[in-house]
């Protein structure tokens, strides 16, 4: 997929609801499977990532909700990347305001793991 300057938006959403998901799974994600997530090539995304993540940035901040820019972290050295100069407190606890933010979905508790009996069957 080749992207153009006029998608950012688009691209901007899709990135938005990936990051969400990753939060209700209490996870991060590198750039590689971000890009997987949305179905976008690898090279054409790290090329217009920097602008997706400022203008997600913007918008997380204008929302009053936690960065979810921190999801995104490097491969090899599991340390953030945009607007995060470090594995620093800041960035942790943003990631677990997200997490918490996100990561509340009301879970099904009504289902049992124990086997359910049979009824009888009439002859």
């Amino acid at each position: 997929m080749t992207l153009m300057f006029s998608e950012t938006a688009e691209l901007t959403r899709l990135v938005r609801v990936a990051l969400i998901v990753a939060a209700q799974r209490r996870a991060t994600l590198t750039v590689r499977e971000l890009g997987a997530a949305i179905g976008v090539d690898d090279v054409e995304f790290r090329r217009v990532l920097p602008e997706v993540l400022a203008l997600l940035a913007e918008q997380c901040a204008a929302e009053r909700m936690p960065a979810l820019t921190a999801l995104v972290i490097n491969p090899q050295t599991g340390a953030p990347g945009h607007i995060w100069p470090n594995c620093n407190a800041d960035w942790f606890s943003e990631v677990q305001l997200a997490f918490r933010r996100w990561g509340s979905v009301q879970r099904d508790t009504t289902r049992s793991s124990e086997p359910v009996a049979s009824a009888p069957v009439a002859s």
